[in-house]
């Protein structure tokens, strides 16, 4: 069965926005910062990007870097990718690992 367009186009922008943020992007030094998924809507209007931001508590910090930088990115995406126009992109916070890390809390101090 082949792979939707709108697969195939995720998997792209993920990556390409991954390469411009360790490329282009300055975050200071005790950040990381992972693109952990993306989702183009079927109409390709918007995309949203989650990211997985270390240590959880800067998030926000990480999220207003990628708003003031969005205008580089998207010329970024524009000369990389061979579509009419670029779908509008939302930051959001992948905050499976903060969730996994309370999980993993709970269940430590948890008595058998």
């Amino acid at each position: 069965m082949p792979i939707p367009r709108t697969d195939k186009l995720n998997k792209e922008f993920q990556r390409l926005i991954a390469e411009f943020v360790a490329r282009e992007m300055e975050f200071p030094p005790d950040f990381l910062i992972t693109i952990t998924h993306v989702k183009i809507d079927a109409g390709l209007a918007e995309a949203r990007v989650w990211l997985s931001v270390l240590p959880f508590e800067k998030s926000s910090e990480a999220i207003s870097v990628l708003i003031q930088n969005k205008q580089n990115l998207v010329k970024f995406l524009n000369s990389n990718l061979k579509i009419r126009r670029i779908p509008r992109l939302m930051f959001l916070i992948d905050d499976t690992e903060e969730k996994a890390g309370e999980v993993e809390e709970i269940i430590k101090n948890y008595n058998f």
